[in-house]
């Protein structure tokens, strides 16, 4: 018995999940074909620009070229003099390492070659080029060690989230990136030397610590280009990430030397006139979305400095087939969650709950470094919860009905057999030991007497049958429902004539029969059940009550815009004076059967003899009324 409970179990389990399987199964094809690809992106960016503030970087500190500092200058782009004199101004406050966010391809008189000469003077400064078509040669005679690149890998909507480290140029020669090159001088002076990552070969490291390259499918991203040595940015959050001075500021020395000693300077050009600028939705400050290019190469050097000497964690991913284990759990949870009994409120309260905290576990995950995947979860979790919580909870009211039908039956037997049964079985005694009753009696007493008890076993089958999809006639006697009705009421029909405690279907000479398809859509199981009762009932209405009937005609069709079923014979009443209209029990089922459906019952007498029994019901007005 526990084995069979346990299957039972089990088998009601699979059934439960198999509607959300699908669900899960297109939320996960539609990740693996770049469909939440951007709304991953707006929830990393989301994610990143609603941390806590951090303190101010002290290790890096920008020298920022504005608007009004170009006014000042008065001319752009900035004589290579400017530069040389910035420079070595700069240099005076003793900076660990200088780095020139300025592109200086051609000369720009005046003062070139003073600017040459500076370049080549100051072993801490790093310069730039551009490596990707189109591409953009380093200052003249600038030492290779000390130059590295400034390329932006852009995202599919314009937004940077990776910083490009190293990649080959358009000869085949593999170069260091700008951000690489500073951070590499900066923590030189550590005693950290840039390596091969132990764990990953490919990967860069700086003592223990291992810049976590990027993949095709690094968290949200989904077969991206991967080419060169990538990672994410890890932004940092708040509204001053870094002390900034301006060109202004250096003239007339009304800084503190502090913010220069010993740092990592970043020399570039803030004006909105240049338009050096890049989109990145993960910094919110003064123009959310936008940031300097010399900003940006800030935020990709602290990440790297401060991961190895504050671990301060850097950004990844799950491998893939932990990311798409944690999709299809929050799916198979939604699942779950559907098939809790619960009243609805409560349940959409709890979906809104579990999806918050799905958010919470996924900002605090990123707080920490970990970007998993939210939207395809959410999105799998909440769409098996609201699409099938209805479909469960019509399954849950109908084994609720079930129960109280099984409750009923019990009761009802209860009386049945503490009642009538006990007194037939009585009378059955008393027969039995008395000649002078007929046998016809006797055994008429003692099919009754079996037929009674019957009924209980045959409510206990029709109501064990899966679903409830049959209908129980006598005999056991049993007709599914998933049929159409015109094919389930046929059958009701010829199984009723074939019984023979009925003494006046064997005069029935002539029987004249329609069943043709009818327009069921919307009826249930249960409605289908009761039509199939209404029919059985005015049959045994005949076999009963209808004395020298020798005809009988069943009509079951649609006729224009109704369904109509027909039970007409031609016998005579055993009392003349019988009105068809009385309230009886077959009656009161017929006129309520009528109501559900929307139509109309009639029981009358014909002239001469006979009765005519008809249900019909239309099918333009379509209208199933509830229990």
């Amino acid at each position: 018995m526990g084995t069979r409970v346990f299957k039972r179990w089990l088998l009601d389990g699979v059934r439960g999940i198999l509607p959300g399987i699908p669900i899960v199964g297109a939320v996960v094809a539609a990740r693996l074909l770049g469909i939440f690809q951007p709304f991953e992106w707006q929830a990393l960016d989301a994610g990143l620009r609603s941390r806590p503030a951090e303190i101010t970087d002290q290790r890096i500190t920008v020298v920022a070229i504005t608007e009004e500092d170009i006014q000042a200058i008065g001319e752009y782009p900035l004589p290579s003099g400017v530069l040389s004199d910035l420079l070595t101004d700069v240099n005076q406050y003793q900076p660990t390492v200088m780095g020139l966010d300025i592109l200086r391809d051609i000369p720009i008189e005046p003062g070139h070659k003073d600017f040459i000469k500076t370049i080549q003077d100051l072993d801490n400064l790093v310069v730039i080029n551009k490596i990707l078509p189109p591409s953009i040669p380093p200052p003249t005679d600038a030492p290779e060690s000390r130059i590295g690149f400034v390329d932006t890998l852009l995202d599919d909507d314009g937004f940077v989230r990776r910083s490009l480290l190293g990649a080959t140029d358009e000869h085949n020669n593999y170069r260091f990136s700008f951000t690489i090159r500073l951070a590499e001088a900066y923590l030189v002076q550590a005693g950290l030397m840039l390596e091969n990552g132990l764990r990953n070969p490919s990967a860069m490291r700086f003592g223990s610590v291992e810049l976590v390259p990027f993949e095709p499918n690094t968290g949200g991203y989904v077969q991206t280009d991967a080419g060169g040595e990538q990672i994410l940015i890890n932004f940092r959050s708040g509204s001053t990430p870094f002390d900034i001075i301006t060109y202004q500021d250096i003239q007339t020395g009304e800084f503190s030397p502090t913010l220069l000693k010993d740092r990592l300077v970043l020399i570039g050009v803030t004006a909105q006139s240049v338009k050096d600028i890049v989109n990145t939705a993960a910094i919110d400050g003064f123009n959310p979305g936008l940031v300097t290019g010399v900003e940006l190469q800030a935020h990709a050097i602290s990440q790297i400095i401060n991961a190895v000497l504050d671990d301060r964690p850097l950004l990844r991913g799950w491998p893939d087939w932990v990311e798409y284990t944690w999709i299809v759990g929050w799916g198979m949870l939604g699942i779950v969650l559907a098939r809790f009994k619960i009243k609805a409120t409560y349940y959409f309260v709890s979906l809104v709950i579990l999806v918050l905290g799905l958010t919470f576990i996924s900002y605090g995950l990123l707080y920490i470094g970990w970007w998993i995947p939210l939207i395809p979860a959410a999105v799998a979790f909440f769409l098996n919860g609201v699409a099938l919580y209805p479909s469960y909870r019509r399954q849950y009211e109908l084994t609720l009905r079930l129960e109280d039908r099984q409750q009923l039956i019990e009761r009802t037997f209860d009386q049945i057999h503490n009642g009538p049964l006990q007194k037939l079985s009585t009378i059955l005694s008393r027969v039995s030991e008395d000649p002078n009753f007929s046998s016809d009696l006797h055994r008429d007493l003692r099919s009754l007497n079996q037929e009674l008890r019957g009924i209980y076993e045959a409510m206990q089958q029709e109501f064990l049958v899966e679903e409830s999809c049959c209908l129980q006639l006598d005999g056991n006697r049993i007709i599914r429902l998933n049929q159409p009705l015109h094919e389930m009421l046929y059958e009701v029909y010829e199984h009723t004539l074939q019984r023979n405690e009925f003494p006046h279907f064997e005069g029935i000479k002539v029987h004249i029969r329609t069943f043709e398809p009818m327009l069921e859509q919307g009826l249930s199981d249960d409605r289908k059940r009761e039509i199939g009762r209404f029919l059985e009932e005015a049959l045994c209405n005949v076999g009963k009550y209808a004395r020298s009937c020798s005809r009988l005609v069943v009509i079951c069709r649609q006729e224009d815009s109704k369904n109509i079923i027909r039970v007409v014979d031609n016998g005579v009443s055993q009392d003349p004076n019988q009105n068809y209209r009385r309230i009886g029990r077959g009656t009161q089922q017929a006129t309520k059967l009528a109501n559900h459906l929307g139509g109309h019952f009639e029981r009358q007498r014909l002239e001469p003899r006979g009765v005519c029994s008809e249900l019909y019901w239309s099918t333009r007005k379509a209208k199933w009324k509830s229990r």
